[in-house]
């Protein structure tokens, strides 16, 4: 983040690296909790009375700080679904487990999938949840009948 930011970070502070411990700053004590790059970024971000204010005054590189650290975010997440696809019980999707009990030993037709959870921004679970919230706060509160249009008229020379 220094090469890329060199007005954010005049020192030469370091980014987020794997393996970075959470720190108990009452006790003095880390805690053996790895910090995620979300937590870290979160902390960076917050404004504090004894420290400077050079990320948050920096108008809009702090916009594209924003968004990159969002990106490394987002990566992180697709990681851990990546590398966690047995425990979230992928091979259930697309019947692998029925072409392993029947006996069909030809598993070239089966497919590696990456299945994102409901919890991921944006993804087809994620629509299809908040799909069906809408749907039963249509039911509720009935449907929408508002519907407005905007027209801009330019009164001046271009």
């Amino acid at each position: 983040m220094s090469m890329t930011y060199p007005l954010i970070y005049l020192f030469g502070e370091d980014g987020y690296r794997l393996g970075i411990n959470s720190a108990d700053v009452i006790n003095k004590t880390y805690k053996p909790q790895r910090l995620s790059v979300r937590e870290l970024y979160c902390f960076r971000i917050q404004q504090r009375l004894n420290e400077g204010q050079t990320l948050l005054l920096a108008g809009r590189l702090l916009q594209q700080y924003i968004v990159d650290d969002y990106m490394k975010i987002e990566e992180e997440r697709f990681c851990y679904i990546w590398n966690n696809q047995t425990k979230l019980r992928v091979d259930l999707y697309f019947g692998l487990m029925d072409v392993i009990l029947c006996g069909d030993l030809d598993c070239s037709l089966v497919r590696k999938i990456v299945i994102l959870l409901s919890s991921h921004t944006g993804g087809p679970h994620y629509r299809a949840q908040n799909y069906q919230v809408a749907m039963a706060i249509c039911r509720w509160a009935g449907y929408p009948d508002l519907f407005l249009t905007l027209h801009a008229i330019q009164s001046g020379p271009k």
